[in-house]
């Protein structure tokens, strides 16, 4: 088996460029809405994590809450199968992490 010297860091960066990283975004307020947006509509597979079961039902239903992220943005990066939305915060596991 060949050995990979590629640090973890390189390896997510990696993951990252291809496209095939999974990205958890924790917190769907005025900053990890639009940045998960933004992440999904740049290619990346997000899953956005919230406490707020109400926002989880919000965005599941296409509605944004957030003046920033349009309805529009929204159903685009759903529609592309991009993004999705849950308060199970077990599902971080499923995510690429960086081993700090």
């Amino acid at each position: 088996m060949p050995h990979d010297s590629a640090s973890p860091f390189d390896r997510l960066l990696t993951r990252i460029g291809e496209k095939s990283a999974r990205v958890g975004i924790i917190g769907l307020g005025y900053v990890g809405l639009p940045l998960a947006v933004t992440a999904a509509k740049g290619g990346l597979t997000v899953t956005g994590f919230d406490i707020d079961p109400g926002k989880i039902t919000r965005l599941a239903a296409g509605e944004s809450y957030i003046e920033a992220v349009s309805e529009a943005d929204l159903a685009e990066v759903a529609a592309a199968g991009r993004v999705a939305w849950t308060a199970d915060f077990a599902q971080l596991s499923g995510m690429d992490d960086y081993p700090c």
